[in-house]
């Protein structure tokens, strides 16, 4: 039985993940003018979660040659274009999805 409770739970959290996605999906591409890229979304739930677990400056790292790139952004050793967290959420007007001040 206690496999069998894994199994769902797993399947409800990955439900719940694939539900956030789209979510955010659909912001970014009907949020704003012109449209931001889908291609933003997982660096946009991954700033919430830093943001909402106190980390406003875990640095998110930005999809490849993602257009447009925030000003605040910039360039790690690795090559990587890097934002923090709370730059991310207040350049993404998500806010409202923290639950700490930003």
């Amino acid at each position: 039985m206690t496999n069998l409770t894994n199994e769902i739970e797993a399947h409800e959290a990955q439900a719940e993940r694939d539900g956030l996605m789209h979510a955010a999906i659909l912001y970014l591409t009907t949020r704003f003018y012109p449209a931001l890229p889908a291609e933003y979304a997982p660096s946009m739930l991954e700033a919430i979660d830093h943001c909402n677990a106190g980390d406003f400056d875990a640095e998110i790292e930005l999809p490849v040659g993602i257009e447009p790139t925030p000003r605040e952004a910039y360039t790690n050793s690795g090559g990587a274009t890097i934002v923090t967290a709370g730059t991310l959420v207040r350049i993404l007007r998500v806010e409202h999805m923290i639950e700490e001040d930003i």
